[in-house]
């Protein structure tokens, strides 16, 4: 994409900071988080979003607060659980 975007003739720098940005935070999300908890780092997650923005957007539970990551979480959506 971006050899197609110079042949084109538009200017590199827009390019190269979003593929920049883009491996930023796949590096953070999904690699640092992986590795930090293999060699058990206390600070596992650095991408983490504040609790207005979960509030804001209806997915802040502060009953989950306290859990980790790796315990399993309980069904919170109505439409996944089960009556029988």
């Amino acid at each position: 994409m971006l050899t197609f975007s110079v042949l084109l003739g538009n200017p590199v720098t827009m390019d190269v900071i979003g593929i920049l940005v883009g491996h930023s935070y796949y590096f953070l999300e999904y690699i640092y988080p992986t590795i930090a908890e293999i060699r058990g780092w206390k600070i596992q997650r650095l991408l983490v979003p504040p609790k207005l923005l979960h509030w804001a957007c209806g997915t802040y539970y502060p009953e989950l607060e306290g859990q980790n990551d790796n315990e399993e979480q309980p069904i919170l959506d109505e439409q996944h659980e089960h009556n029988e």
